[in-house]
């Protein structure tokens, strides 16, 4: 049913919807900022935040294993159609419960009734989950069709931005902006899913996948606690101040795992459709290729970082935050621990149905993190929550490779260590050749990205680097054809 996508070719769209939904808020935010005020922003983010919690429970563990169980069926029109039947109406029950739950609650409590049209407005976000089907075209790895309906709701939102939200009572609209950003990107899923499968009301076995989809919710809720721990014991343990020196500096380098993680994002459809058709050889093929990719982009981006730190939170964030430049140099190795521990938890892990070690893996994490954070945050503050945070991710990585790699054979050879050696310290030492002439903040910047990236690709062309070489020969095919 499904003709086989190029993986090159699904990263750039992935990648470009991944960017877009980076550049929506750093466009929507400042000026709403401005129009409604700190005060708005708050009460808004606040409904948000009340509401994301309903959001995890009503979509349970399903974003990821629908994608799972539509990847292994896209090739059987009926299994496919009855499996997204039984997924979409778990989804339906889960959704309500919480749709109800969330309404009683701001009914009830007064606390709520001093901005209840504003907790209406972002409840909504709660009932349009009911069409999120994105785990369906995620499955059928469209993301040619996910970033482009992306791309026209994220205009038709900035428009409703520009004509609604006007002075500073408007932050009613403003919220109404972000359900119709959401909510039109599920209801046009909706319609379009006409066209690939058939809604079924009989024969239809809900049970069978609640066991899987429970097991996620968990892992779900363990990462978000998780998460939310350096921030937590930071305020705790060392005051405010740390905390918004280490939030900004975290934030960047969460900016960039989530543009890189878009290579590994990709293979969770793939992977799970080789593991359905017992295709072990694409399935180590597409694996070792992805863990090539994922170490060409990530090891260059870690020490662009560490050098760049200066700049970036100079540029972004001013002299108030220069002690985060620390923390964000102690902070850049995640870059290239989370992309690996990703490729090795969230996408083999999972897809080979081994969802408890996840959470076993997730689980050390935290328990680690909050030993080290005890230990160090009063001596060190964000520079601790930092190194504890690397430290952590670092053994959660290693037992997800551990648990990971008897699925899979790891081919990489000393020639593609070797030149990834030769090219970082090229690009280093012109770095450091850019950063000593030119003193402009913003051009050494622009100038390291673009310069130091460009050399970065063409050494590796030079030394025939096939992966490299692979890319952009794909790339330069598929504008040729657009042309």
């Amino acid at each position: 049913m499904n003709k086989q996508k190029s993986m090159v070719i699904n990263f750039i769209y992935n990648f470009l919807y991944t960017s877009l939904n980076i550049i929506f808020p750093l466009i929507t935010l400042p000026y709403a900022s401005r129009i409604i005020g700190v005060s708005g922003i708050g009460k808004v983010n606040f409904s948000n935040s009340i509401v994301n919690y309903f959001l995890i429970f009503a979509s349970l563990g399903i974003p990821n294993y629908g994608i799972m169980a539509i990847a292994k069926l896209r090739d059987d029109t009926k299994k496919l159609s009855k499996t997204f039947s039984e997924i979409f109406f778990i989804n339906i029950i889960s959704t309500w419960i919480c749709v109800v739950t969330y309404y009683l609650m701001i009914f009830k409590i007064n606390y709520f009734h001093n901005n209840f049209c504003l907790f209406i407005i972002s409840g909504l976000l709660i009932i349009l989950n009911t069409f999120n089907i994105d785990w369906l075209y995620n499955g059928l790895e469209e993301y040619r069709y996910i970033t482009v309906r992306s791309i026209v709701f994220k205009i038709l939102s900035l428009v409703l931005l520009f004509t609604t939200v006007r002075n500073e009572s408007d932050y009613i609209f403003y919220a109404l902006v972000n359900v119709v950003a959401l909510g039109g990107n599920n209801i046009i899923n909706m319609i379009n899913s006409r066209k690939i499968v058939k809604l079924k009301f009989k024969n239809l076995n809900l049970q069978k996948h609640l066991k899987s989809i429970i097991m996620l919710l968990s892992i779900q809720i363990a990462v978000n606690i998780y998460i939310n721990l350096d921030t937590t014991m930071l305020g705790v343990l060392a005051g405010n101040v740390s905390v918004g020196l280490y939030s900004n500096a975290i934030k960047i380098n969460k900016i960039i795992v989530i543009l890189l993680t878009s290579v590994s994002t990709i293979l969770l459809p793939r992977l799970s459709y080789y593991v359905k058709q017992n295709n072990i050889s694409k399935f180590n093929a597409t694996t070792n290729k992805a863990l090539k990719i994922i170490m060409l982009l990530s090891i260059p981006t870690m020490i662009g970082t560490f050098f760049l730190s200066d700049n970036i939170i100079k540029i972004m964030f001013g002299n108030d935050f220069l002690p985060a430049i620390i923390t964000m140099r102690i902070l850049s190795p995640l870059i290239v621990i989370l992309s690996i521990g990703n490729l090795f938890g969230t996408q083999i892990l999972m897809t080979m149905g081994e969802e408890k070690k996840l959470l076993i893996s997730v689980t050390v994490g935290a328990i680690v993190n909050f030993v080290l954070n005890y230990n160090i945050i009063p001596r060190m503050q964000q520079n601790g929550a930092a190194l504890s945070s690397v430290i952590a991710e670092f053994i959660v990585m290693l037992i997800q490779v551990i648990l990971a790699i008897k699925y899979i054979k790891i081919e990489i050879n000393y020639r593609f260590v070797l030149n990834i050696i030769i090219s970082n310290i090229i690009m280093t030492i012109l770095l450091l050749i850019i950063s000593y002439f030119i003193k402009s903040l913003l051009l050494n910047l622009i100038l390291s990205v673009i310069i130091g990236g460009t050399i970065y690709v063409v050494t590796n062309i030079l030394l025939k680097e096939k992966i490299i070489i692979d890319i952009v020969d794909e790339i330069i095919k598929k504008i040729i054809v657009r042309k």
